[in-house]
């Protein structure tokens, strides 16, 4: 069977946005990319029988957007109005995209949808316990799509004073000491 004799592997562009960290001129190098672009990669196969051997492929290396939100959760009363929430990312023109899960507020909608800002809306408990609705943030940028973060609307319910007396209050006087 065929058995190379050589292997000799090269990268397209500045040699400074890459590295070899295995030999190049083994069979499967092992190569670090530093930079988020297209390399061209090249091996060049030597055996007994000329010429070489050359096979070229593409590879490209696309950066993923990241929510660079700060601040990941709110708290309204119930009845109360959430802040629209702004999504953030780490790179400009990156589109966004959410999905909401609802537990203990009414409405309980929408479960999902685009764009920033998420509009403010109102929202009430539908017991005694806080509610609670939990976004989902994800930001996409030329076909990648970035790790996706947990933001979260705590709706607290309205506090309610009583007063309860057993012994009706009469006329009385009262005198001073």
């Amino acid at each position: 069977p065929f058995a190379p004799l050589s292997y000799s592997w090269t990268v397209s562009g500045n040699p400074a946005d890459y590295d070899f960290i295995t030999a190049s001129t083994i069979d499967y190098p092992q190569i670090r990319f530093k930079t988020f672009r297209c390399y061209d990669i090249t091996v060049t196969v030597n055996g007994t029988c000329n010429p070489a051997n050359s096979k070229t492929i593409q590879l490209c290396f696309k950066q993923s957007p990241q929510i660079t939100n700060s601040t990941l959760s709110q708290i309204i009363c119930s009845n109360g109005t959430t802040t629209a929430i702004d999504i953030n990312s780490d790179m400009m023109g990156a589109t966004y995209s959410w999905q909401a899960v609802y537990s203990g507020v009414t409405p309980a909608s929408p479960p999902s949808g685009s764009g920033s800002p998420i509009p403010a809306q109102t929202f009430a408990v539908t017991g005694n316990a806080a509610g609670s609705i939990n976004y989902t943030l994800q930001a996409a940028y030329n076909g990648c799509s970035g790790p996706s973060k947990q933001y979260v609307v705590t709706v607290t319910p309205a506090v309610s004073a009583k007063i309860e007396y057993e012994t009706p209050l009469c006329n009385t006087v009262v005198s001073k000491p």
